[in-house]
């Protein structure tokens, strides 16, 4: 067998450019764009003479998703690529596939600002970096182990780009302090924003302050030259071609999923068309035209609802399941946010309300119908809509050291496909649980789920991973997951609610050998709280099933159970020190103490089931474990109001 150089290459800053979203699109086109990168290097390794990829293997790589993946097939590219060149080759090989990636990138930002003239800089990403293990380092696992060290030494080393914010010229020397030049992007103030808007800006955006990055990502499935258009103007041309959404669906519109599916149940209603159809004219007099006739992409598992043909019920029924997510909570139709959302952005177009009194009246008016008619759904299909939702984020524990330890080229090939089949669970599963996801590459998971099911998908994760017969499970040192779930209201800006995602997927990974469970919320007025622990301790044989015993688990409004009174977290507060004395004198036995704490569930609203699954999760509790269990019961207090 001839020799080979080992090639490892990998994208950094991939994380951080996708939570510096403001929006669902942006944050799934970010997820898009960086996979479709490494995509592209991948590629470019595996057309080298010679050159044989390991991770992905080639059958993964030709399965991967493309640039206009969707919710229901999303992103599925590893972030790192492994490849065999032959001896001597490797350096060359690297460098020529990082170039190639940065040419691509180079040339979709040109593409996009063709109009200005000028292709926008973005110092320092794409971030792409290899290291090279010659063949004279030894046999596979000897490159593997260099090629790790090198690439964990150029991580370490920083260029310091910088976007200089107005460039020397006549007349002036510069101005290093940014005093006259464009103003720091909004959303990425790493960079600075470009002056010249991209062709294909609508107009409510045209007056955004947004880099060339973000722009990128923002416009990823509006331009005409970018990979998600020219693949949909393929995909169109070929015999029995098949539409897939572009774009995200919106917060709104996750949240809401089960309860518009109910209502999409009881849409031979002629009660239930006409209060739809109410609510799709009111919210077509609040918005502008422009932003009117923007379809968003839908939740996966209701796309199976919409009708073909154009019947005025099948129109009405395609904006329900693509738009209507955000207008059937009542607490939508306020007017004062509504003339914020869609008025106040400095856009010239033409708004439908103007600041005359009579017209601030029709708004009232308005705004009075549309509050109406989401209360009447409500009432006709016996069901409210939640405006939480879930963020779940998942990444398995000891991957590298597993790779480390089973460094042998088969082996890292058959880790591959594993993950892939591990991706493909995941994907399922998430559209089973009316969730979209944002990326699944089999090793990590980011999806938005709607409220009820989120602790729902986050078992099928893990069992995903566990019911592994070889690969990543095998003896002496399995690999397992680790997860955070953060419930979020959907009014709560994006970008803070993934920064608060990842925050507890890293106290889950920093419990002791990891294999750990993170489970949060942030509240519309910021309130938060959240509890960490294994999956398993010698308290909670299941945390999941521990924590599920809160979730109000039932169908009608009418059925709804009382939820556990926020009463309960301050009698547990104004009682902790008196609890705390009755578990050291009882010595946590089944006494005084957990009869007390029973008592306090009981009584505000829990069962007996409640209580003890509350004791148990106090004591499991990561951080600080505790016999009065506050952290578990702030969280159990949220599950039972608002996890339906």
């Amino acid at each position: 067998m001839s020799r080979q150089d080992l090639i490892l290459l990998a994208f950094g800053g991939i994380q951080r450019y996708i939570a510096e979203s403001h929006s669902t699109a942006d944050l799934g086109n970010a997820s898009r764009i960086v996979a479709e990168l490494a995509k592209r290097a991948a590629e470019a390794l595996s057309g080298q003479e010679g050159c044989a990829l390991v991770i992905p293997s080639q059958s993964a790589l030709a399965r991967a998703a493309g640039p206009d993946a969707s919710p229901e097939a999303p992103p599925n590219t590893p972030s790192r690529v492994v490849a065999l060149a032959p001896e001597g080759r490797g350096a060359d090989y690297a460098h020529a596939a990082a170039e190639h990636a940065h040419e691509v990138w180079r040339r979709w930002i040109g593409d996009l600002f063709e109009s200005a003239g000028a292709t926008p800089e973005t110092p320092g990403f794409p971030d792409v970096m290899w290291s090279v293990a010659p063949a004279s380092a030894g046999d596979y696992r000897a490159q593997w182990n260099l090629a790790q060290t090198t690439l964990a030494a150029r991580k370490r080393v920083r260029t310091f780009d910088f976007p200089e914010r107005t460039p020397a010229g006549p007349g002036n020397s510069g101005d290093p302090r940014g005093r006259f030049g464009p103003r720091p992007c909004a959303v990425s103030p790493r960079w600075h924003s470009e002056p010249d808007r991209p062709a294909g800006a609508r107009d409510h955006e045209k007056h955004e302050e947004l880099s060339a990055a973000v722009w990128l990502k923002r416009l990823w499935h509006a331009n005409d030259k970018l990979p998600p258009k020219e693949q949909q103007k393929a995909r169109k041309k070929a015999p029995e071609a098949k539409d897939i959404p572009l774009g995200f669906p919106s917060t709104a519109a996750v949240a809401t999923a089960p309860y518009r599916a109910k209502v999409l149940d009881r849409w031979e209603d002629e009660t239930v068309r006409d209060q739809v159809e109410t609510l799709y004219d009111a919210a077509h007099k609040v918005m502008p035209d422009e932003e009117h006739h923007v379809v968003e992409a839908p939740v996966p598992a209701l796309k199976d609802h919409e009708d073909g043909g154009g019947s005025d019920s099948a129109e009405l029924k395609r904006w329900f399941v693509r738009n209507g997510g955000w207008w059937v909570v009542p607490e939508t139709w306020d007017a004062e946010t509504l003339v914020h959302k869609h008025r106040m952005r400095g856009s010239d177009a033409q708004r439908s309300v103007a600041d005359t009194a009579a017209e601030a009246k029709r708004l009232e008016r308005t705004v009075a119908e549309g509050r109406r008619a989401a209360e009447n759904l409500a009432e006709t299909v016996d069901r409210s809509p939640n405006p939480y939702f879930a963020i779940l984020v998942a990444d398995l524990d000891g991957l590298g050291k597993h790779l480390s330890e089973h460094a042998d080229q088969d082996q890292h090939g058959r880790v591959s496909e594993r993950l892939a089949q591990i991706s493909d669970i995941h994907r399922s599963s998430i559209r089973e649980r009316q969730g979209a996801a944002v990326y699944s590459g089999g090793d990590d998971l980011m999806a938005f789920l709607p409220a009820a099911e989120a602790l729902n998908a986050a078992d099928d994760c893990r069992r995903a991973v566990l019911q592994d017969p070889t690969d990543l499970s095998s003896d002496p040192d399995p690999t397992s997951i680790s997860a955070a779930v953060v419930f979020v209201h959907q009014g709560t800006p994006l970008h803070l609610s993934v920064e608060r995602a990842g925050e507890l997927l890293a106290e889950a990974k920093s419990v002791n050998k990891k294999k750990a469970l993170a489970v949060g919320y942030v509240t519309g007025s910021d309130a938060r709280a959240h509890t960490v622990r294994p999956w398993t301790t010698s308290f909670v044989d299941d945390a999941l099933e521990a924590l599920n015993t809160f979730m109000p688990h039932c169908q009608g409004e009418s059925e709804r159970q009382q939820p556990v009174s926020p009463r309960l977290l301050h009698d547990l507060r104004s009682s902790y020190a008196d609890l705390a004395e009755m578990a050291r004198t009882s010595g946590l036995t089944e006494t005084i103490f957990e009869g007390e704490v029973t008592r306090l569930v009981c009584r505000h609203g829990g069962n007996r089931e409640q209580a003890r699954s509350l004791l148990r999760l106090g004591r499991s509790e990561h951080d600080a474990p505790s016999v009065v269990p506050m952290a578990a019961a702030r969280v159990a207090a949220f599950l039972r109001r608002w996890a339906w």
